[in-house]
């Protein structure tokens, strides 16, 4: 977890505290399935769940795409940086409810797709009254990057963008 400022003990404050993302329910629900037996059948649901989330954060018609090609893509980018950054979190701290393979294979579809919309940008411009700020986009890609790789997400396919 990356580290924010201090909290009231001095100590540092999680990502997730700043934010005030709350990841105890999930964390409730895996210890109610162990108990009742029901392990297998959560893991599947939670993963079949969060599969279909990240499809929808990886459509960017789901997107604000009335906006400026780099604030739409700086969100769209956030949006799913949030996302693994979550998974992440909930991976280590429940390696039984998915496998590292299920989170890479997303992770890989990701760059994937962003990697597809960058080419579409370059190829075809997003809103032919306002180009894109190419280094601003640049300069997010190189940020979402290196926090991605911060996380342990190969991050090395965005960079050759």
């Amino acid at each position: 977890q990356a580290a924010g400022g201090d909290g009231a003990d001095g100590e540092p404050v999680s990502l997730f505290e700043q934010l005030k993302v709350d990841l105890t329910p999930v964390f409730q629900c895996m210890a109610i399935a162990e108990h009742i037996g029901r392990t297998e059948e959560f893991c599947k649901y939670y993963n079949e769940n969060r599969k279909l989330q990240v499809d929808l954060d990886l459509d960017p018609s789901n997107a604000f795409r009335n906006q400026p090609f780099h604030e739409f893509y700086a969100r769209y980018m956030s949006q799913l940086l949030g996302y693994f950054i979550v998974e992440d979190a909930i991976f280590k701290g429940l390696p039984a409810l998915m496998q590292s393979s299920e989170v890479e294979s997303l992770w890989n579809l990701s760059v994937v797709k962003i990697k597809d919309l960058l080419e579409q940008m370059c190829t075809k411009p997003y809103q032919p009254e306002a180009p894109p700020r190419i280094n601003q986009v640049k300069d997010f890609l190189l940020v979402y990057a290196a926090t991605a790789t911060r996380y342990g997400y190969n991050a090395g396919l965005l960079t050759e963008c």
